[in-house]
């Protein structure tokens, strides 16, 4: 899905590893509690992995379309663009993820 949305391998990839590390590090984090993996834990892992995909793409789909408006080559110029784009979806997502 990520490669089809972004069409590009590279950042596909390094998707990929972002939501590989979310997923380590919420289950690190309950081993470190002392928690066994009963059915709210694997809910909560599974929620980590939805919510990883939808903020790794409103980043990832605006850094791939800076190109389109002229931060080509450029990755400060482009990371700007996507950060720029995709701040306000991102803050409004996680405050209602949070409430």
């Amino acid at each position: 899905l990520l490669l089809v949305t972004t069409c590009n391998p590279v950042l596909a990839l390094l998707t990929v590893v972002c939501l590989v590390q979310s997923i380590f590090l919420t289950l690190a984090v309950l081993v470190l509690l002392g928690w066994e993996l009963g059915i709210l834990e694997a809910v909560s892992v599974a929620l980590i992995i939805g919510l990883g995909v939808d903020y790794t793409l409103h980043y990832a789909v605006p850094y791939r379309l800076a190109g389109v408006a002229g931060a080509v080559g450029k990755r400060k110029d482009r990371t700007d663009f996507a950060l720029h784009h995709a701040l306000s979806p991102i803050t409004m997502g996680a405050l209602t993820t949070f409430v």
